[in-house]
């Protein structure tokens, strides 16, 4: 199964449907569990950290 690592940018990309079509497809990959996607914890916990601190 590919593995894909994803930055906090893709991720917010990903989350308002903005990504370009090939990076779109692996996240659709990604959602029917045919290639996954990491997401590194320091960079999700530093996008938490800047929408919960305002």
């Amino acid at each position: 199964m590919p593995t894909y690592t994803a930055d906090a940018v893709s991720l917010l990309v990903y989350l308002v449907d903005a990504l370009p079509q090939r990076a779109d497809r692996i996240f659709a990959e990604a959602e029917a569990g045919e290639t996954i996607i990491q997401a590194p914890s320091t960079r999700t916990s530093l996008t938490s950290s800047v929408f919960t601190t305002g």
